[in-house]
């Protein structure tokens, strides 16, 4: 007899933003407050397979870890109605390093997934370096997007200085490129003289 799957009580969501996750964007929604992702795009990043991946999910304390629950996926048409509302497996946003964090690297490279074992066999160790230095020094710095973060503001700084519009065009795409890499994607559909205008994609213009 298959058990029932712990959900939260109301059951609802309600879109919130899109995040660029190491160049997989991932649709985050609220539920009482509390941010979610769902679990299968990540699976299929992974290349495992969804049902053994599901039932780990809910298995055991990985329940409790992941904040593994189904949820009503969000409604993007503005009726909210009970039918035909379809259920999705979603798990704590604050819990997707620690699940990949707990992937088998070796089993992706088995399943011939051995570009993505790499990639993500590299974040674990860039992530049990940050776990140690904060239980030893009580603070970890992300490197990579401070490096990020102050390559952006050289290039804010250079577009003020630049006047020729071919500089500016090519300023700007950089400087897209860099909140893109932040999470932060830009919109310049209606900017044709090149003005900045960001907006977290999946947003709804004003």
């Amino acid at each position: 007899m298959s058990q029932s799957l712990p959900s939260l009580p109301s059951e609802h969501s309600e879109f919130k933003t899109i995040i660029n996750f190491h160049g997989l964007l991932l649709t985050v929604v609220d539920s009482g407050g509390i941010d979610y992702i769902p679990l299968k795009p990540i699976v299929e990043l992974l290349g495992t397979q969804w049902k053994s991946a599901r039932e780990t999910a809910f298995s055991g304390d990985n329940c409790e870890l992941y904040g593994t629950c189904e949820l009503n996926e969000p409604i993007f048409n503005g009726f909210s109605t009970l039918k035909g509302t379809k259920k999705a497996v979603f798990i704590l946003l604050e819990a997707t390093e620690t699940y990949l964090m707990r992937t088998n690297t070796s089993r992706m490279r088995e399943n011939g997934n051995v570009k993505a074992a790499d990639y993500l066999l590299n974040l674990q160790k860039e992530w049990r370096k940050a776990l140690h230095e904060y239980e030893t020094e009580g603070l970890a710095y992300n490197r990579r997007v401070l490096n990020k973060k102050k390559d952006l503001g050289d290039l804010l700084k250079a577009r003020k200085c630049v006047k020729n519009p071919v500089e500016v065009a090519a300023l700007d795409r950089m400087i897209a490129d860099e909140f893109s890499g932040l999470g932060y994607p830009l919109n310049q559909e209606d900017n044709p003289q090149g003005e900045l205008n960001l907006r977290k994609k999946g947003s709804n213009p004003s």
